[in-house]
């Protein structure tokens, strides 16, 4: 029983991460700090994808990945507020960095297909 429980609880951890504004912004950070450009370039919306060539997308998520590992890696992901009015949102995040600093960045969301991406200035 517990070789079956564990990989769908896995699975429900992996859907649940990305359903919600606050799953996204998570996964986006993780990813980005990971070096999973791909997966994070994903996050964003199409209508970002549209203004943004995804080689400069991907150009400055690999900066932030260097930023990131230059503080130790990010250590914790503290959620500070979550606004959803219909099918926005915006999500405030501080970030603490493995070197004891940390950042606050304030992420904006549009519900697209049912999932959360994420939108710049929406």
């Amino acid at each position: 029983m517990r070789k079956i429980a564990f990989p769908f609880a896995f699975l429900l951890l992996l859907v649940a991460c990305g359903s919600s504004p606050e799953g996204t912004v998570k996964s986006f950070f993780r990813n980005v700090e990971a070096g999973k450009l791909d997966a994070a370039a994903e996050l964003f919306s199409k209508s970002t994808l549209s203004k943004v060539s995804l080689d400069k997308l991907k150009q400055g998520l690999q900066r932030s990945t260097r930023e990131i590992d230059e503080k130790g890696g990010i250590s914790k992901i503290e959620i500070l507020d979550s606004k959803i009015i219909g099918e926005v949102a915006e999500v405030k995040v501080k970030l603490h960095y493995g070197d004891g600093t940390d950042d606050v960045e304030s992420m904006d969301l549009i519900k697209e297909d049912g999932r959360w991406k994420l939108q710049p200035g929406a």
